[in-house]
């Protein structure tokens, strides 16, 4: 049996997926406080809150 396999079977698929969310949700937040301006100009910003690229340039017609 593979690697991968013997930890499914060790651990189990659904503790498997609540490490890798709560690991991914540590770096995130890790991130955030260690370098907050690059995580919020480059990634919040960018992907969440700032402007859409899909919004045409032209004014609305009134």
């Amino acid at each position: 049996m593979n690697t991968f396999g013997r930890v499914v079977d060790e651990y189990g698929p659904e503790r498997l997926w609540i490490g890798s969310f709560v690991t991914i949700l540590v770096v995130g937040i890790g991130a955030a406080l260690a370098v907050p301006r690059v995580v919020w100009d480059r990634f919040l910003w960018r992907y969440f809150w700032g402007p859409s690229t899909q919004t045409p340039k032209r004014p609305a017609v009134p």
